[in-house]
């Protein structure tokens, strides 16, 4: 009898540890959302990011500026397909820092009911990343 109840235990032990688990980040916590290389946008003269959504509350970017030691203006953008974009913010940043946006929500719009931001910045360093997180 014994040895049924160790052999179960060491059975269900084993189970839990092969089987996969997903982690979502719960309140209060980040959900990375993916990084973008800064490419050259012909139309707008700018390099930007690619877009990553968010469904609201705060918003977080985060830049890795090859070769900058001082700051460079980065720019905020809410796409919209159907509309200008919106300009959100500009600040200056260093390499590897990061802001947070507060109550993006209010960018929210089309039928996805997500707001989709990018970055966009004047000078190019290859190399130049945008990291987004929810």
């Amino acid at each position: 009898m014994k040895l049924k109840m160790i052999g179960t235990s060491f059975l269900a032990f084993s189970f839990a540890l092969i089987m996969p688990i997903t982690v979502f980040a719960g309140p209060g916590e980040w959900d990375y959302l993916g990084m973008s290389e800064f490419k050259w946008n012909k139309d707008l003269k700018k390099y930007v990011t690619g877009t990553k959504p968010s469904h609201g509350g705060d918003y977080k970017f985060c830049v890795s500026l090859e070769g900058v030691h001082e700051t460079e203006k980065i720019e905020l953008w809410e796409y919209d397909p159907d509309n200008p974009d919106d300009h959100i913010l500009t600040i200056n940043l260093r390499d590897d820092q990061c802001h947070v946006v507060h109550d993006v929500g209010r960018f929210i719009d089309g039928t996805n009911k997500t707001a989709e931001f990018y970055l966009r910045k004047s000078s190019n360093s290859y190399g130049d990343y945008g990291w987004f997180y929810d």
